[in-house]
């Protein structure tokens, strides 16, 4: 959606409060169901004479909360599964997916229970899918690249939502695949095992305008990393984002691993 409107914080009695200026929303069933329901992974909204506005106590917005966290990939992992299950559970109270604004100025977490809560808009048709990739494309914009854990699983779920056809599953099947196969772990094992091999620290000079001189084994190495992923796009993903020097020059044998 267009980021034309403005969030605005208010304190107003015992309540932090946000507020949206330039979005419209409309005094239909949503907006009566938002104001007498406690809806889990949504914040609260109150209706006044000024407008909507939703109750934040104990939240900060995600763009905050991602400055400052010490545990990036948990909270990117927390947030879109948190997303996929908001989108899916308010149909049980006849909302819809397109009412709820996915920003980093919108979506706010509570940093001392890692819960993370969405702002619903009654009436509005915000294209999701779009609101998904803006959202990813921040965070991968914004992540410190040297933190492989978080870059692998920015890029996962980018690699996904960008494809013409999928299910808001796919992300959180992804997230629990990632999770449990620990990819960067894996091969920063590998890369200190076969240090071995290195004869001396001449063996690899690695430049950024011309290839590494390696003395690796190669085909041991990407046979051990193959089973990390499923095809050899995954498989070149995976080299790519580690950010690790010593595996983006196994690139030059990529080749090699797709013969394997």
């Amino acid at each position: 959606m267009s980021e034309s409107y403005k969030v605005s914080n208010i304190r107003d009695g015992f309540h932090d409060y946000v507020g949206l200026e330039g979005i419209a929303y409309s005094d239909n069933y949503e907006l009566k169901i938002l104001l007498s329901r406690e809806i889990k992974g949504l914040l609260k909204a109150e209706d006044t004479k000024d407008g909507i506005r939703y109750i934040i106590n104990g939240y900060v917005d995600f763009q905050t909360a991602f400055k400052r966290s010490a545990n990036v990939s948990g909270l990117i992992a927390f947030a879109y599964k948190r997303m996929v299950e908001v989108l899916k559970n308010i149909e049980d109270y006849t909302l819809k997916a397109e009412g709820v604004l996915i920003s980093p100025k919108t979506i706010f977490v509570n940093e001392d229970t890692s819960e993370v809560a969405f702002i619903y808009v009654p009436g509005a048709s915000f294209k999701v899918k779009d609101d998904f990739i803006r959202f990813t494309e921040y965070i991968m914009k914004n992540m410190n690249h040297m933190d492989d854990e978080a870059v692998l699983l920015g890029y996962g779920i980018y690699s996904i939502i960008r494809q013409d056809h999928y299910e808001i599953n796919d992300v959180v099947e992804f997230i629990d695949e990632h999770s449990k196969k620990k990819p960067t772990k894996l091969i920063t094992e590998i890369v200190d095992d076969d240090k071995s091999n290195i004869e001396s620290n001449e063996d690899i000079k690695v430049k950024h305008d011309s290839p590494a001189k390696l003395s690796f084994k190669f085909k041991s190495i990407v046979e051990r990393i193959k089973p990390v992923t499923e095809d050899k796009h995954k498989f070149r993903q995976v080299l790519i984002l580690t950010g690790t020097t010593v595996i983006v020059a196994l690139l030059v044998v990529l080749d090699i691993a797709s013969g394997l």
